[in-house]
């Protein structure tokens, strides 16, 4: 079958890193992360320099039709043929929660926001906007819970952004979510 190749041009279309065969499908952030999709469905990170692989993003379903970086470079979307869509924290290849099912057969289910805090899906009744800010996410994650989390969550969930600390700042935003 036919083999598809990436390869890395500089600024004056001269080669500086590739060939590598396997991956159909590539696109690099802006701040210099490279990914691909082969045609299993799987997604991996590549060193842009060398192309070696650098791990695969778990979680991928389907044929991926898209890759997209936001601005930062924090979050990829990857859609796919199976009319789903999903996210990664691109520094922890971490899929941010279950792909999402949309209804958009034959062309690309979502785009992401390119300062990555929405994410526009098609539905069976026209497009939804996911709001995936994080200051909102916080907020409403304290009024559906109503509480902070405790430290064993915290250990489990938020370890790698340091020390413990109350995770609802806004004592009213837990009190509306109690009344």
């Amino acid at each position: 079958g036919f083999e598809f190749e990436t390869v890395v041009l500089d600024a004056t279309g001269n080669r500086v890193a590739g060939p590598i065969e396997g991956p159909f499908l590539t696109s690099v952030s802006l701040d210099g992360t490279l990914v691909g999709a082969d045609s299993g469905g799987a997604v991996t990170r590549y060193d842009l320099d060398t192309l070696e692989p650098l791990g695969e993003l778990s979680g991928a379903s389907g044929e991926v039709n898209s890759l997209q970086f936001s601005d930062d470079g924090r979050i990829l979307l990857a859609t796919s043929n199976d009319q789903s869509a999903a996210l990664y924290d691109v520094a922890t290849g971490t899929r941010l929660g279950d792909p999402i099912s949309t209804d958009a057969p034959l062309i690309y289910p979502a785009f992401l926001k390119p300062d990555g805090t929405a994410l526009a899906i098609t539905d069976a009744t026209g497009v939804v906007v996911w709001d995936l800010d994080p200051d909102h996410l916080a907020a409403a994650a304290c009024r559906v819970s109503g509480r902070n989390l405790t430290e064993s969550e915290w250990a489990t969930y938020l370890d790698r952004l340091g020390e413990y600390r109350a995770t609802c700042q806004d004592p009213s935003a837990i009190e509306q979510f109690a009344r």
